[in-house]
């Protein structure tokens, strides 16, 4: 009998093997709900300390229509809630790969942000040295592009501004041009 009863095991003893495990998740739950709470007490304090600053007007006085306030306590405030989420898993022992994902997701996000931002700016560069290297035209030159024609007033190597007749100054990438049929006027 004493054999059947050591297979077995009793209600104290799976409560000794179920202890650290219950330490071990219910540690992370609890620094979650804390860094939450902290997180929610620093987004009230810090948006009344930021609305007593007036950030947001003397944006406006510049013809700045942005929020910064919001911006700047938004931040502070998922900032708090990350590094509960970090310290968190760290207790369960999988923080360093989360940090280590993150940290690529991060990367990969500022590749693409510039890759996006640099998709108009690279044709228009490439297209201005053309355009500066086999001299299709310069400073003064009176060109005619689609509807447009103006004289051209300035050159640099991402745009040209043309003067039209009306005195206008139009500023047209030099992209613009190698798409796009280009007629050099004579001078009169």
């Amino acid at each position: 009998m004493s054999a059947q009863t050591s297979l077995i095991p009793s209600i104290g003893d799976t409560m000794h093997m179920l202890s650290p495990l219950i330490i071990k998740l219910v540690i992370p739950i609890v620094v979650l709900i804390i860094g939450v709470v902290i997180g929610k007490l620093v987004k009230r304090a810090l948006s009344r300390i930021m609305k007593s600053t007036g950030l947001n007007s003397a944006l406006k006085s510049f013809n700045m229509n942005f929020n910064l306030e919001n911006f700047i306590v938004l931040s502070v405030t998922y900032l708090i809630y990350f590094f509960s989420v970090l310290v968190a898993l760290e207790i369960l022992g999988i923080g360093t790969y989360f940090l280590r994902v993150v940290t690529w997701a991060v990367i990969l996000f500022v590749l693409i942000s510039l890759f996006l931002s640099l998709k108009d700016v690279i044709p228009s560069a490439v297209a201005g040295l053309i355009i500066l290297v086999n001299r299709l035209f310069k400073e003064g030159d009176l060109i005619a592009v689609n509807e447009m024609e103006g004289k051209i007033k300035k050159m640099n190597l991402l745009e040209v501004s043309l003067e039209t007749a009306s005195g206008d100054i139009l500023i047209v990438p030099n992209s613009f041009f190698m798409k796009n049929i280009v007629v050099k006027k004579k001078k009169r």
